[in-house]
């Protein structure tokens, strides 16, 4: 979100020159199948001389690729309500923005969940995410595993939303009515 964020500022309230064009690179890869990504970045980092193939580092650079477009439209849509003004005033700024960080980092978190193609492809072993833990499972026909996990799984969510939830109450945006 830190990646987001910084972006989204640089496109909504800079005036430097090609600054949408950054914008448009950050939301293309919504346009990229997750088949092509995984095996993009297979590729890529099979060629540049970088140790990432086989660990985490390269599940979540591509989780990161994958998800920016959609977490980049929840924070351009917070960072273009706050007024040049209140930028000065940070701690405005960031109690409007607050509310589509939560939302953006949400959002990809639950679908980082049931992403199963990236991680397929890039992930060894010793480095499997819950998709590719879920897909074994179910291809090796132990179902009462699998049942266990998805279980866990579910309670995690649970628990991460009502975490999320109880922020949203205490941060969020509140209504007042007068």
């Amino acid at each position: 979100m830190l990646l987001v964020s910084t972006m989204s500022y640089f496109v909504h309230k800079t005036r430097v020159p090609g600054r949408k064009t950054l914008d448009f690179l950050g939301f293309a890869t919504i346009a990229v199948p997750s088949v092509v990504l995984g095996a993009a970045f297979l590729w890529f980092y099979l060629l540049v001389p970088l140790p990432v193939i086989g660990t985490l580092i390269i599940i979540g650079l591509a989780y990161v690729t994958r998800y920016m477009a959609v977490a980049l439209r929840f924070v351009s849509n917070s960072m273009m309500q706050i007024h040049t003004e209140l930028e000065e005033a940070a701690a405005v700024a960031s109690a409007l923005l607050r509310p589509g960080l939560m939302a953006g980092w949400f959002w990809v978190m639950v679908h980082a969940y049931r992403e199963l193609t990236i991680a397929l492809m890039l992930s060894r072993a010793n480095n499997r995410t819950a998709a590719v833990i879920i897909y074994y499972l179910w291809e090796n026909g132990y179902f009462p595993q699998l049942s266990a996990f998805g279980v866990l799984i579910f309670l995690l969510l649970i628990i991460l939303v009502s975490i999320s939830q109880k922020i949203g109450k205490r941060y969020g945006i509140r209504e007042q009515i007068s």
